[in-house]
């Protein structure tokens, strides 16, 4: 039989030519060539659409040469020649025949197999049909390149937080290369990045307003705010809102006045949280609260030392104390926390109050008395004689102008005195008659001398001392008319 040959080659068809047989016997009528095919390329068996196919070239018109089309790429094909004669048929020896490569078809789209925050596994099966060897594979996200290699899978890095992203697989053997469908991958959620700190406005002494925005890289869905008020420096807080609804904003209300307060925002998905750096607000002053009466520490007849305390609730910087004594600022002063108030009546009750001030405002304690010691009577007034008889004298004893105290008086009497009832015995005495409130109150001085001289004195008397009257004389009257 004469020897088969390749004469050219594309990826879907084989020319072939052939020699006559050495020894026809006979007239060749025809001849066939047969090509089956036997294996393909990156696959186990050769490719579904493949079928043997059969050429017949007649005499006498025959050359002998044949072309096969619609082969599968990549694919050898055992190509067998058979000659016939009227006699019979004569069959040559097989010989292997392969086919070009193509580009690959049905490129399946990757595949994501595990996913991260940032990071996506793909992987992706080779094509249906690969038209020859792959050997390369490029893994295009959102259009760049980010995988070029032989495997089947790689891990994609680098990515955004919650994000999608397009994929698309491209396949190429020795002849070309082939485009995949768009598959999409998304990352997970990862906590959200660039929380700006709440915006703080100061209302009142007691209300501070606090705004704020969306992050500007939320990394995933947000599902609420966390408003924290910062206790101390180990990071002990208070929730003041928790924000599901997004309304941004809210209202701190029941704060301290003159107090500096400490805030951070925190922002939540489901990938996690993070916090703002903190904001500082000073809520405004406010009048002074808690104020204590002021203490009185010495005391004279003409002073009072006095003290006092800064008010328990300051709600401010305390710019100025008035002490008012009866109602009367007495003494003013930004600092000081005592006075000694001069000028006093002695034995006087005083009452005292503190007033502390700040740029809002007075606030002012309740009242404290205290009463100034007692000093020695002053302002005699002396007494009025009223009526004198030989044995009793009549006087009108006046109060002292200035008392000065709790005062006594005592009237006291000096000459002589009837030492029997028949008068013709006496005695020079000097006696004490007591006088009682309320004055002025009339004095009758009994069992006198007619005709005889009595000085008098009064005394008026006190815990400080005593104030001695000016001695009169006052003579009784003579028995005869």
């Amino acid at each position: 039989m004469g020897v088969v040959s390749l004469v050219s080659r594309t990826s879907s068809s084989l020319t072939t030519s052939w020699t006559t047989p050495t020894s026809s016997n006979g007239l060749i009528t025809r001849y066939e060539v047969t090509f089956d095919p036997v294996r393909t390329e990156g696959l186990d068996v050769p490719t579904g659409g493949s079928s043997t196919i059969t050429l017949s070239v007649s005499t006498p018109e025959m050359v002998l040469l044949a072309t096969a089309r619609q082969l599968q790429p990549a694919t050898t094909y055992s190509t067998t020649l058979r000659a016939f004669t009227i006699g019979g048929v004569g069959t040559g020896s097989p010989v292997e025949l392969t086919t070009d490569e193509a580009p690959p078809t049905g490129v399946q789209p990757p595949v994501v197999m595990g996913v991260s925050s940032r990071e996506l596994t793909v992987t992706w099966a080779p094509p249906t049909v690969p038209n020859g060897v792959i050997v390369l594979y490029d893994l295009f996200v959102d259009d760049v390149i980010r995988f070029s290699g032989a495997t089947n899978t790689t891990i994609v890095s680098g990515l955004l937080p919650f994000t999608e992203y397009a994929l698309m697989l491209r396949a190429c053997t020795g002849a070309g290369c082939a485009n995949s469908s768009v598959s999409v991958g998304q990352t997970l959620p990862d906590a959200p990045m660039g929380l700006a700190p709440p915006t703080l406005t100061v209302l009142s002494p007691s209300s501070i307003f606090a705004r704020w925005q969306f992050p500007t890289t939320p990394n995933g869905v947000i599902t609420r705010f966390e408003l924290r008020r910062i206790l101390n420096a180990e990071s002990a807080f208070s929730v003041v809102f928790n924000d599901v609804n997004f309304d941004l904003e809210t209202t701190i209300t029941g704060l301290v006045p003159n107090t500096n307060y400490t805030f951070q925002l925190l922002v939540f998905n489901t990938g996690g949280s993070t916090s703002s750096s903190l904001v500082q607000a000073l809520t405004l002053q406010d009048i002074p609260d808690d104020i204590s009466p002021p203490s009185v520490d010495t005391v004279s007849p003409t002073s009072l030392g006095v003290s006092w305390s800064p008010p328990g609730t300051p709600n401010g910087d305390i710019i100025l104390y008035n002490l008012t004594l009866n109602g009367v600022v007495v003494f003013s002063s930004p600092t000081a926390l005592s006075f000694t108030v001069p000028d006093l009546r002695p034995f006087t009750l005083y009452s005292l109050s503190i007033v502390a001030c700040t740029v809002r405002g007075c606030g002012s304690s309740n009242e404290s008395t205290a009463r100034t010691l007692e000093d020695v009577p002053t302002g005699y007034v002396p007494p009025t004689v009223i009526s004198v008889s030989p044995t009793e004298i009549v006087l009108e004893v006046n109060p002292v102008l200035a008392p000065n105290g709790i005062i006594s008086y005592l009237l006291f009497v000096e000459g002589s005195f009837p030492s029997n009832s028949s008068l013709d015995e006496v005695m020079v005495e000097r006696r004490r008659v007591a006088v009682s409130d309320p004055l002025p109150r009339r004095v009758l001085i009994g069992g006198l001398v007619p005709f005889t001289n009595y000085t008098l004195s009064l005394e008026i008397s006190n815990s400080a001392g005593t104030l001695e009257g000016v001695p009169f004389d006052v003579e009784t009257e003579s028995t005869r008319k």
